[in-house]
């Protein structure tokens, strides 16, 4: 495990936190760490002491892992590392002396590794394990959002009834595309994902990737959020701002057959 190295981003309530996990397994591992942040509080008797908080966060680079949690979990191959960044909502606590929650300012960031499970024949796939070529973004035809095509093309000994694949969207200074949407009167933000899949694909063929779901397509609805009084069209989702995308994950459905004959 390497240090923790972080930035602070307070306007808009984000640490980017970046790290290495490294793996000495002869097989692929699933690989869980905790992530903790530490912050310096006064106590009841006013003295000062070094507190710590699990810091949750929305998205991790780097995984080959569709997870955002307090837990970071990545699936690394036999003898390799993962480099995962970490995009972490700063964390807030309750002051009773001004009774609202406060910004707690992280003093410093540890990463342990709490457990490591074999992975083998684990439904996520490792980037060796698929190519993707002729990668195109575009508005699908019904809804809202982004959509992802291209050609899928399976590297595994292992049938695939289907093959989803989780892509982020980046920016044009290749960070996840971050937008803001109005629910309920208030304004979130989150961060712009898409789901690709596939059916149906034999060793060493190829498959096309369709347009899957976009998770919560109705935050990606800009003309919901113009009428908002909280943002302007400069933070609701825009299809412009999607520079490239990156796969998030690959999580494939074994066809037990056994294909080594044919």
């Amino acid at each position: 495990m390497s240090d923790v190295d972080y930035d602070t981003d307070v306007e808009n309530g984000i640490i980017h936190a970046t790290f290495t996990i490294s793996s000495s397994a002869s097989v692929p591992c699933m690989v869980t760490a905790d992530v903790v942040g530490s912050y310096t509080a006064t106590d009841e008797y006013g003295d000062k002491q070094t507190e710590q908080t699990g810091l949750g966060f929305k998205i991790a680079r780097g995984s080959n892992l569709d997870n955002s949690a307090t837990n970071a979990l990545a699936l690394i191959n036999a003898q390799d590392e993962a480099e995962l960044e970490l995009y972490i909502n700063i964390p807030t606590r309750y002051d009773n002396e001004i009774g609202e929650d406060v910004v707690i300012d992280i003093e410093g960031i540890d990463v342990q590794v709490t457990e490591v499970e074999d992975a083998t024949d684990n439904e996520y796939l490792l980037p060796d394990a698929y190519e993707i070529d002729g990668l195109a973004i575009s508005t699908p035809e019904v809804g809202y959002g982004f959509q992802v095509t291209g050609t899928i093309t399976n590297k595994t000994d292992h049938r695939w009834s289907s093959i989803e694949i989780g892509f982020l969207a980046i920016d044009a200074d290749n960070n996840p595309y971050r937008f803001f949407w109005v629910e309920e009167g208030s304004a979130y933000s989150g961060y712009a994902t898409t789901v690709s899949e596939a059916e149906y694909i034999k060793p060493d063929s190829s498959g096309e990737l369709v347009y899957g779901e976009q998770d919560a397509a109705y935050r990606y609805n800009p003309e919901d959020n113009y009428s908002a009084v909280t943002l302007d069209s400069s933070q609701v989702f825009s299809i412009d701002k999607v520079a490239s995308v990156e796969v998030q994950y690959a999580r494939a459905t074994f066809d037990d057959e056994d294909d080594s004959d044919e």
